[in-house]
């Protein structure tokens, strides 16, 4: 089914699901976990560890983690400060701002044209570093109240159980490659769906409180970039890979993460943030398209 390859209606059709009928949301928490490690892995299949690693490309590579690391996380972080009251969703983007960028940065650049050798490099490293940088940032900015053991944990079995499984997908000449689209897609669906779901309540009784939370993912996602495309394009194809780095996190990654050291209401920004980061994309094509290297 074509229509399964489309994020946007995939996306779209959950959300819809799960504010008109969000009976099976808790029945289905349990899936939560393994429907993001199932996409993680997936994904991660478009990475090819091998042949990566140039001292020419490292600083661009450097500079694009810190693109993700320093200046989005600070955006995140300043803006959720300054907007946000609810100190559940607050605590969920905290989480958002500590992880690393979307897997989906990859294909991504592959489309818009980018140099796929430096966004490969800059993610592995990014992925690696997140396995002390995240747990470290979410134990300081949450004032120590999570257990920094279990966290540390949690991470390593959500970042390398599937680093180490798409590579023995790799390896077996991936048979699922024709359809990862679509099973990334149908992962992410019920992770959609529960997320909101558990919200329902708390989205149709007061909608307008979530405007602050979408003016966050708005200014991390669409400004950010924006203004970070604009500024480099004139590097040339490295240009791709700056702007993705700068507009895109592990919105899979921070849910799994609220959800079990927070509460379902942290994590509904992860949710909204799934939904507009497929938009940014079709932007930022056009944008690419308009301006060529």
């Amino acid at each position: 089914m074509k229509v399964l390859d489309d994020t946007r209606v995939v996306f779209a059709v959950s959300i819809l699901a799960a504010l008109t009928a969000p009976q099976l949301a808790k029945q289905l928490e349990w899936m939560i976990i393994p429907a993001l490690m199932s996409a993680m892995t997936l994904s991660l299949t478009q990475l090819r560890h091998k042949n990566i690693w140039d001292p020419k490309t490292l600083p661009q590579s450097i500079a694009a983690c810190a693109l993700n690391w320093a200046v989005l996380s600070s955006i995140i972080f300043i803006g959720s400060s300054m907007l946000i009251e609810d100190p559940h969703y607050l605590a969920g983007l905290v989480v958002m701002a500590c992880v690393p960028p979307a897997v989906a940065v990859v294909p991504f650049t592959f489309l818009s044209g980018g140099n796929m050798k430096i966004t490969t490099q800059a993610h592995v490293i990014s992925y690696l570093l997140s396995l002390i940088l995240t747990p470290t940032s979410i134990w300081l900015l949450l004032g120590g109240k999570v257990d920094i053991t279990y966290l540390v944990q949690l991470m390593a079995f959500l970042i390398l159980v599937p680093m180490i499984a798409s590579q023995a997908l790799i390896k077996a000449g991936n048979p699922l490659n024709k359809h990862t689209k679509k099973l990334v897609n149908l992962s992410f669906a019920p992770v959609t769906y529960v997320l909101i779901g558990l919200n329902q309540p708390q989205i149709l009784s007061d909608p307008l409180g979530l405007w602050p939370v979408f003016t966050v993912l708005v200014l991390r996602t669409f400004v950010v970039g924006t203004i970070v495309y604009y500024t480099t394009r004139g590097l040339g194809r490295v240009s791709v890979t700056y702007t993705l780095f700068s507009s895109y996190k592990n919105n899979g990654l921070a849910a799994a993460l609220a959800l079990s050291i927070l509460s379902p209401m942290a994590a509904l920004p992860m949710a909204f943030a799934a939904f507009l980061e497929p938009l940014f994309i079709v932007y930022f094509l056009i944008l690419v398209k308009r301006y060529r290297f």
